[in-house]
């Protein structure tokens, strides 16, 4: 009996309750009736109340309402929003139509809309020294939007945005525009959906947008979410040269504009308030539209990874790119590149698995690449051979350049420039920072050396080690190169070397000086003619001649020479030569 009481107590409870919602919203209906077509009439006030619920300032130029059953739509123009202490709004809206879910609202006592539809937003993201992005001044990493901006947004079961165009402005003073249309955002709890077509500002369509992710919006580090990204254009104008020319701004300026059908895919992961991208790209053609008479690249791809870490840095790794260039053979690489963020912006660093020489000589002179000072430089060298695991740390901070190079060398051939020595077979490590640097030669299966102006042919040798620097000084404006004890040896016999060179790129008037040591043992006397300078005169070579003969053996050789290194013959100051022959 008490169980009977108790269950028609529950119901009749029920039962008032329904019939009081059911009042309250027949009076909300009423009223809103009455009340909503006059809408603009309250727009100060709707406007203070909305500033208020966000925790931003907000305007409009006209509200709009109808009702539709049970549903009350709002249509809002012209809606700009302020971030703390802004003179210039940090969003724009040309207008927003909320429909109102106005049980929801009754039951969880805050709004809720079921459906939003957006016009045309304009966002601007601004990144600050610790390298973290905000809009209006909330911040898009850490803790997420502490307003009540993105409930909006997130609180909605579908959202459309017909464009939102994003200004990223970089602590560096870069600008670039990102943009995305016919956007769809479902929201269901702490799942969330999100479809967009994306590009860069004033380009047709580049990119599909496919995300989801799960989570409180409001603690982004907890946040997780995938997204699917399908490529099918990139113009490299605008943005993505902004965005380039903080760092090569000549070789932007010379290259221009290049539009090409770059067709990819690349999968993106976001957990723990860090972003990360795996994915392959691929291009039919790439235009070198800058050069009238130069083959595009053809048959280009690539496997590309990426990541983004806020307040550190971002990078892009190029796996396996591979490309075709009219007839030349070219080996696949990989390219790292990473630059920090914030403050830090200038400060960044790129890494090639290799380089083949020949092929840096024909895109730097051919594709027109480099300065014309560098391609200068390369032509008179005219480098062959292979580089390994270059590695490159740059800074911009100061006006000059900070420089750090460090690499591996494997048969590398240069030509004579300046008066410095060519050679052939170098193998070993270098480095080089700023106006300093060594290299450390290991060539244990041959190596040939050249001084133009002293001797006539090449200094051949079965192995060499030994390690030679250089510096710049700036107050004679020479590059002064010096070496170790070089030690070389084979069936010519053991040595060793000492090199001393003094250029003067400057100053024209000036003529490099070299000073060379040369000994070696048990030499056979066919190879004599290696170690001799040809600036000798003609009477001590014939002596000479006479001397060794067809000695078999020499048991010691060497010369001391010093002299400055003219465009025709060497200007010799002083020749030490000494020779023992085993017999006698």
């Amino acid at each position: 009996m008490n169980g009977v009481r108790l269950l028609r107590g529950i119901v009749r409870k029920i039962l008032l309750l329904s019939a009081l919602l059911v009042i309250v919203l027949a009076l909300l209906v009423s009223v809103g009736r009455e009340t909503i077509g006059e809408l603009d009439r309250y727009r100060s006030n709707i406007n203070s109340y909305a500033s208020t619920l966000l925790g931003l300032e907000l305007e409009s130029q006209e509200l709009q309402g109808e009702w539709h059953q049970l549903t009350p739509q709002v249509t809002a123009k012209g809606l700009s929003i302020y971030g703390p202490d802004q003179q210039k709004p940090a969003i724009t809206l040309d207008h927003v139509t909320l429909d109102l879910d106005l049980i929801q609202s009754v039951l969880s006592r805050h709004m809720v809309w079921r459906e939003l539809q957006l016009g045309r937003v304009n966002l601007t993201a601004r990144e600050d020294a610790e390298g973290n992005w905000t809009i209006a001044g909330l911040p898009l990493s850490g803790s997420g939007d502490s307003s009540g901006l993105l409930d909006v947004l997130f609180d909605s079961a579908y959202l459309e945005v017909e464009l939102v165009s994003l200004s990223l402005e970089f602590f560096s003073g870069t600008e670039s525009v990102l943009e995305a249309r016919n956007i769809l955002l479902e929201n269901s709890d702490d799942f969330h959906r999100l479809l967009a077509v994306v590009n860069l500002a004033g380009t047709e369509q580049s990119a599909e947008l496919i995300a989801e992710g799960r989570g409180d919006h409001r603690d982004f580090n907890n946040f997780d979410g995938i997204g699917y990204l399908k490529l099918n254009r990139i113009d490299f104008s605008g943005s993505l040269n902004a965005l380039a020319k903080g760092w090569f701004p000549e070789i932007v300026e010379r290259i221009g504009n290049i539009e090409t059908d770059i067709k990819g895919e690349v999968w993106i992961n976001l957990a723990g308030g860090e972003a990360s991208l795996v994915g392959q790209v691929s291009a039919a053609e790439v235009p070198l539209n800058w050069l009238e008479d130069v083959t595009p690249l053809t048959n280009f791809k690539t496997e590309i990874t990426g990541w983004f870490h806020p307040g550190e840095d971002w990078g892009l790794r190029l796996q396996g790119l591979d490309f075709d260039w009219g007839e030349l053979q070219i080996e696949p690489l990989d390219i790292n590149f990473r630059q920090a963020v914030g403050a830090e912006w200038d400060n960044g660093s790129l890494a090639v698995s290799q380089i083949n020489l020949s092929l840096l000589d024909d895109l730097l002179v051919k594709a027109r690449l480099a300065p014309d000072a560098i391609v200068d430089i390369v032509q008179q060298l005219q480098p062959m051979g292979n580089i390994h695991s270059l590695h490159l740390d740059l800074s911009l901070e100061n006006k000059v350049p900070d420089v750090e190079i460090r690499a591996n060398l494997e048969d590398v051939s240069i030509s004579s420039w300046h008066g410095a020595p060519a050679s052939r077979h170098i193998n070993g490590y270098i480095e080089a920072h700023n106006d300093t640097g060594l290299l450390d030669l290991d060539s244990p299966n041959g190596f040939a050396v050249h001084y133009p102006q002293v001797f006539d042919d090449y200094m051949e040798h079965s192995a060499i080690r030994g390690q030679v620097k250089w510096r710049w000084d700036e107050a004679s404006s020479a590059v002064k190169i010096f070496s170790g004890p070089l030690e070389f040896g084979g069936e010519e016999g053991l040595g060793r070397a000492y090199l001393y060179l003094d250029l003067p790129i400057g100053q024209p008037g000036d003529m490099p000086e070299m000073y060379l040591s040369v000994g070696v043992n048990n030499t056979h006397s066919r190879y004599r003619n290696r170690y001799l300078p040809r600036v000798l005169n003609t009477g001590l070579l014939d002596w000479l001649e006479q001397s060794v003969g067809d000695a078999s053996i020499i048991t010691e050789a060497g010369f001391i020479w010093r002299g400055a290194l003219s465009r025709g013959d060497a200007d010799l100051h002083s020749l030490q030569l000494y020779l023992n022959l085993a017999d006698g």
